[in-house]
């Protein structure tokens, strides 16, 4: 009596199967994610490229599902397989960017294991001999990659190198680096690769919606921005008469989009002006510049005795906020909270805070609690609080305009004792009018005449509750039950900053 084969594929190694699939993965490194430039009449990061393999790879993948080997996988999975073939050297190429812990395991990966012949090694029982020697290969490549680590670890455990080095210890470091590395990966593709889509989704979606804005204001929420003197200091300990008295810092200034314009000026407690401001006393900054200022009193310009020189700067600025809001339908919202449920159970950031750009002034924003109901046109919602403070240790010296930017569907209603007047993306600075489409949006403004009022004039704190009510519901929720929405502060203001050091004149000594 025949006895039959022990697993699939025992009769026949597909070994034309693999040295296909290799020829494949090596001609895709050199082009398509290369390692090296290899020029074919075209760019390689062009869509023709990617069609290209997308045809070798389904050769090979073809070949594999017609294989005895790989036909107990079912088409579903083989499909799987192929998709994952054709993806896994740009997948090994992004993988570093997140995770640098396992940059050198990525490029072996990426350079010298295509998905097919792991599978067809470790998923089927072709190979039995060629999968341990692929194996013990594996491991000694690894090591390799490894090794430069290997040394500065057996230097900092105190052993002589290179006698010390014993396979022992490059087992014990090796496990330990690709433990670390199994974590990281398990973290990056559990943890933090949904987050992360999650945020490119949500920044799409906003983009789409022509919501530019809140990305600038995450952007500028990790920037120091603003206008900052440093180190402002005396040439000197004590002067003389007869010389030139020297005050100087380094000022440093970022901005987001804007010109920023920034006014200098020297002087004494006194009121004494600087004979000279070098290099200038008024500089232009589009993104980030840094500047050395000198404040010279020439001779004879003070006299004799303490002095408290200053350094002051003035400078236009704009400080941006938006508040995140999740807009549900009343209706079901009740139901939820009748079933005792939390409607926000599956969203991670449950409360929202306002995020703004970092400078002078801080914004704080709130809508109570979330998620907001949405009822019918005419009903009121939360009001909006909203709180401007002054966080740095100079002058709000004016405010010049305070904008208001509201999802369209949501109204302001009259707000006691302020004036607002509704107005337009176009009344927005020239910077943030490409950031606002006045079909999804409503913008309001204080009048002029409300911020010349003294209430502006160097502000410390200054609190607004805006009344809002629903105009239409279905322009905030759409078709969803819920919707996510952004209220949007825009403050334009001139700002102070001083810095002042003592400074001692003494009488000139006689010469002789």
């Amino acid at each position: 009596m025949a006895v039959g084969p022990a697993y699939p594929g025992a009769q026949k190694a597909p070994y034309g199967f693999l040295i296909m699939a290799i020829i494949v993965h090596v001609f895709d490194v050199l082009v398509r994610y290369g390692t090296t430039p290899v020029t074919i009449g075209t760019n390689p990061g062009s869509p023709w490229i990617w069609l290209l393999f997308f045809f070798l790879y389904g050769l090979v993948w073809i070949d594999a599902s017609m294989l005895e080997a790989f036909k107990e996988m079912g088409k579903g999975k083989l499909l799987a397989m192929g998709l994952i073939a054709y993806l896994w050297g740009p997948l090994w190429t992004i993988i570093p960017a997140y995770l640098p812990a396992i940059k050198y395991v990525a490029a072996l990966f990426m350079l010298i294991a295509p998905f097919w012949l792991l599978v067809a090694f470790y998923a089927t029982q072709s190979f039995p001999r060629l999968s341990l020697i692929y194996s013990i290969i594996w491991f000694g490549l690894i090591t390799f990659a490894l090794f430069p680590n290997i040394q500065d670890y057996a230097q900092e455990k105190g052993y002589a190198i290179p006698n010390s080095l014993n396979p022992g210890m490059v087992i014990k470091y090796g496990w330990e680096k690709i433990t670390t590395a199994g974590i990281n990966f398990y973290q990056f593709v559990f943890v933090k690769a949904p987050a992360r889509i999650g945020e490119e989704v949500e920044r799409s979606l906003a983009a789409a919606k022509g919501d530019y804005y809140t990305g600038e204001v995450d952007r500028g929420a990790k920037k120091r921005l603003g206008v900052y003197i440093e180190n402002f200091r005396t040439s000197e300990r004590v002067f003389y008469t007869s010389n030139p008295v020297v005050a100087y810092a380094t000022m440093k200034a970022e901005t987001l989009e804007r010109e920023l314009p920034i006014y200098i000026a020297c002087d004494t407690d006194k009121g004494i002006p600087a004979s000279t401001i070098r290099p200038k006393n008024t500089f232009t900054v589009l993104t980030t510049d840094q500047f050395d200022i000198d404040c010279i009193w020439n001779p004879g310009a003070l006299e004799k005795g303490g002095h408290n020189l200053r350094l002051r700067a003035e400078f236009e600025f704009s400080t941006r906020a938006y508040q995140k809001a999740y807009m549900m339908d009343r209706d079901r919202l009740r139901e939820y909270r009748r079933q005792n449920k939390d409607p926000l159970e599956n969203i991670p950031d449950k409360s929202p805070v306002a995020v703004f750009t970092s400078g002078p002034m801080r914004i704080g924003m709130g809508l109570g609690q979330q998620p907001i109901a949405i009822g019918n046109a005419g009903e009121a919602l939360p009001s909006l609080g909203i709180t401007l403070d002054n966080v740095w240790e100079g002058k709000v010296i004016d405010i010049t305009g305070v904008f208001f930017i509201i999802p369209k569907g949501i109204a302001i209603t009259q707000m006691e004792g302020v004036e607002i007047v509704q107005s337009s993306c176009d009344a927005l600075p020239e910077e943030e009018r490409n950031a606002c489409d006045n079909t999804l949006v409503n913008v309001y403004s204080l009048t002029t005449k409300e911020l010349s009022q003294q209430a502006y004039k160097n502000l410390t704190t200054k609190t607004f509750r805006i009344p809002l009510e629903i105009t239409d519901p279905q322009k905030v929720l759409g078709n969803a039950p819920m919707s996510v929405q952004n209220f949007k502060v825009s403050v334009q203001y001139k700002y102070l900053i001083e810095r002042t050091v003592p400074a001692t004149l003494k009488e000139a000594p006689e010469t002789a």
